[in-house]
């Protein structure tokens, strides 16, 4: 398991700085980069109290699979370009008038212009003769800043700022990573105070925990 990831992770200074300064200990950190490794390799994690698991299912977790996920992006890309240089190495024909045998004619009308030989897979893959409608998916917003303060007051949480939330995504247009369009504009705000949220002691947390808002 851990072959298939990068042999290394890095813990950024400002987590750490934050932690210390909300109270967690130095052992608290130590059991977070234990934490690390074990999950890295496929290992049973450490005992941790339930702020400590609070900081690992928020923060560090999700750091460490969005640091996997890159690094399997590169080593899949790395590898099609590989096996693209290589099929095309092959496929140059020894005859540089002939025509690849993947290849067909479009018959053309035009006297005295010569038949165009393209790729079938071009064929294949046009959509210009396709009748298929793509719809699609409708965004999900509120209709103001004032709606997700109700929505924020719901959930009890402490210094969301719902007017710089609703800012954010109205000058985006309401989408999310790599331009998808938001669907649920509640989960949206529940996603954005879990990665905005800094706590100012450790005790913050177990509340934090207590009252749902993370997974101790």
């Amino acid at each position: 398991m851990a072959n298939d990831k990068a042999k290394g992770f890095i813990l950024h200074d400002e987590l750490i700085v934050d932690l210390l300064e909300s109270g967690f200990t130095p052992e608290d950190i130590g059991v977070l980069v234990i934490a690390i490794t074990q999950y890295r390799m496929g290992n049973d994690l450490p005992e941790m109290d339930k702020a400590v698991k609070g900081v690992w299912n928020t923060k560090v977790k999700k750091l460490i699979d969005i640091d996997n996920e890159k690094y399997q992006a590169v080593c899949e890309r790395n590898k099609k370009n590989i096996e693209k240089r290589w099929s095309d190495t092959k496929s140059v024909p020894e005859d540089t008038n002939a025509i690849p045998n993947n290849t067909t004619r479009i018959p053309d009308d035009t006297k005295g212009v010569p038949e165009i030989p393209i790729r079938k897979e071009q064929i294949a893959n046009s959509n210009t003769t396709s009748n298929e409608v793509v719809v699609k998916p409708r965004k999900s917003r509120p209709e103001s800043s004032a709606e997700v303060s109700e929505y924020r007051l719901s959930l009890g949480y402490k210094g969301f700022e719902a007017e710089r939330f609703f800012d954010y995504y109205e000058a985006n247009g309401w989408v999310q990573g790599r331009g998808k369009p938001i669907k649920d504009w509640k989960a949206a705000v529940r996603n954005w105070h879990k990665n905005d949220y800094k706590p100012k002691a450790k005790d913050d947390w177990l509340e934090a925990i207590e009252r749902g808002v993370f997974d101790g």
